[in-house]
């Protein structure tokens, strides 16, 4: 497993500088980007025009169309990169074609659900929506200039619960509660701080491991909520 006297992966090994043109101008990254937004955008507008019932203008469903997408795309990539570098601390997949182009799509992902969420279920996106794309847009860039996004690859094992609760919003019969609970419970507070221990063993670049812990406090807060929900169902039941 690890090897706790002498880790490969080493802020001073690894992370570089560079500037956001740069990044943006990386020909993986921007290319990655380019084509996923024309694959969301051809996406989101079938389902939009081929099911306007289901899919209808600030419905729940259509809100989570792009979500629901972009946790299919990264939750298979996931179990091969907590590998790599959690288990192997294998550089190789800190800054490799697969890290940048899933770093582009999902910066995607944030800017068209941001765009599209503006003008087609506004209701459905709100301040908060806005915050929380903003900021993961700055940390993924912010990993992408330092060129390794890889060690956000980890991190898209925290997607498995977006995917049931995305499906659970499209379709009400699709909803499982007790499986999304125990999935972000074990993933998004579990698994997640051991992320958090792992990340700041490795790394004195004090941000890094703060972007990484940033969002368990809020993680926490919404399966506390999750729980009160659950009893209440039951006590109405």
């Amino acid at each position: 497993m690890f090897n706790h006297t002498s880790n490969i992966i080493k802020d001073s090994n690894i992370i570089k500088d560079s500037n956001l043109i740069g990044t943006f101008t990386d020909n993986t990254f921007s290319t990655s980007f380019l084509i996923y937004s024309l694959f969301q955008s051809l996406f989101y507008g079938y389902f939009a025009t081929q099911y306007p019932q289901t899919f209808s203008r600030n419905s729940r469903p259509l809100a989570w169309l792009l979500t629901w997408l972009i946790a299919i795309i990264i939750i298979p990539v996931s179990v091969p990169f907590a590998y790599h570098i959690l288990i192997r601390q294998d550089v190789n997949w800190i800054n490799s074609f697969l890290s940048r182009s899933i770093g582009a799509c999902f910066v995607s992902y944030l800017c068209v659900d941001t765009a599209v969420g503006t003008f087609h279920y506004p209701k459905q996106f709100n301040t908060l929506s806005y915050i929380h794309h903003a900021v993961y847009v700055i940390i993924i860039m912010d990993f992408c200039r330092h060129q390794v996004p890889g060690l956000l690859g980890p991190f898209c094992v925290l997607e498995y619960p977006t995917f049931f609760l995305a499906i659970g919003n499209i379709n009400q019969k699709w909803r499982t509660n007790l499986v999304f609970g125990f999935l972000f419970f074990s993933t998004r507070i579990v698994y997640h701080s051991f992320l958090i221990y792992q990340y700041f063993r490795w790394f004195t670049y004090t941000r890094f491991w703060v972007y990484v812990a940033i969002s368990l406090p809020m993680h926490i807060h919404w399966f506390s909520k999750w729980v009160k929900q659950q009893f209440k169902k039951e006590k109405v039941e």
